[in-house]
């Protein structure tokens, strides 16, 4: 029987065993019938005053004489010293014993706790690539090997956000346009009582910066207050200016005058909400006398049009 120990990293590279690097000793206990077996020194089955072999990294194989002919399970509690004795590792073998065999554990980290960790940022961006780590610790806190444990992500089904590649490190997803994306990762390892299966999924939210949009829809048009229209004479008696006052719930912009089918007369307001007074001159060129018939309409910022009012150019006072 004999057992690899992960030996110290270096600056220039990381162990590949399949333990975490605290791992100091190895509890083997055997089994045959459900009755445990202990054992002198020399690897010899006692009846009393024997224990279970213990390997360490200076003594890490061992070889016990067992009777052939037997059902044999061999259990392997790797476990750290300076913490009494931690469990993080575990494996089973179980077999028929015929001939001389050679064990070689192969253990599973015990997996303590998972967590998905987003990029340290205020904000995500819409239709942009992002990495989410997971982390998988082991009992005392070290990262277990990413050989013992297999992991699937997703995205909730009410994002328009997909996974791109994942592995045992993480996953990479492509946020889309909706604001919130939880990103999920469903792990399967070993649990603290040496069962292998999954664990209770583990999330992070992924949100995109935002900035508030207001819209507002403006149907009202605005109306002329028909008893304020007066004209503005020239010397001889023509029309130069029209004026006209109009309401609005938001703006009255502007009003415009026709005479027959030719638009004769415009003027243009900045004021905001109420009542708006507008001075609309005639275009030159253009001739309006009394007796004349105009329409008139007024328009919001939105482009509502007002009813159409007709006004007959009254007689110059006088």
């Amino acid at each position: 029987m004999q057992m690899a120990f992960p030996n110290a990293v270096s600056p220039q590279g990381l162990h590949t065993l399949g333990v975490p690097q605290s791992v100091d000793r190895v509890v083997v206990t055997v089994k045959t019938n459900g009755k445990a077996l202990h054992f002198d020194a020399s690897g010899q089955i006692v009846k009393s005053g024997g224990s279970d072999l213990v390997l360490t990294p200076t003594q890490s194989s061992a070889t016990l004489k067992l009777p052939t002919g037997l059902n044999y399970t061999v259990d392997y509690s790797a476990q750290k010293s300076s913490q009494n004795n931690l469990e993080l590792a575990w494996a089973e073998d179980t077999f028929t014993l015929t001939a001389d065999k050679t064990l070689t554990p192969g253990l599973k980290t015990i997996i303590d706790k998972v967590e998905l960790v987003k990029p340290e940022t205020a904000t995500f961006a819409a239709n942009q690539k992002y990495p989410v780590r997971l982390l998988v610790t082991a009992p005392d806190g070290s990262p277990v090997p990413s050989n013992d444990y297999s992991v699937s992500y997703a995205v909730d089904a009410n994002t328009d956000a997909s996974i791109i590649a994942g592995s045992a490190q993480g996953t990479l997803v492509q946020l889309g346009l909706v604001t919130d994306t939880t990103v999920s990762a469903t792990l399967q390892g070993l649990h603290a009582d040496h069962t292998s299966g999954s664990f209770a999924p583990v999330s992070t939210s992924l949100t995109l910066g935002t900035a508030n949009v207001n819209i507002s829809a403006d149907l009202a048009a605005p109306v002329i207050n028909t008893s304020s229209l007066t004209v503005s004479y020239n010397g001889d008696g023509s029309v130069n200016t029209i004026h006209a006052t109009a309401q609005d719930n938001v703006e009255a912009t502007s009003l415009v005058v026709y005479k027959d089918v030719e638009v004769i007369a415009t003027a243009s307001s900045s004021n905001w909400n109420g009542t708006v007074s507008f001075d609309a001159s005639v275009n030159p060129g253009q001739v309006l006398m009394p007796g004349d018939t105009v329409m008139v309409y007024a328009y919001d910022e939105a482009g509502n049009e007002s009813q159409p009012f007709m006004y007959v150019i009254p007689n110059r006072a006088g």
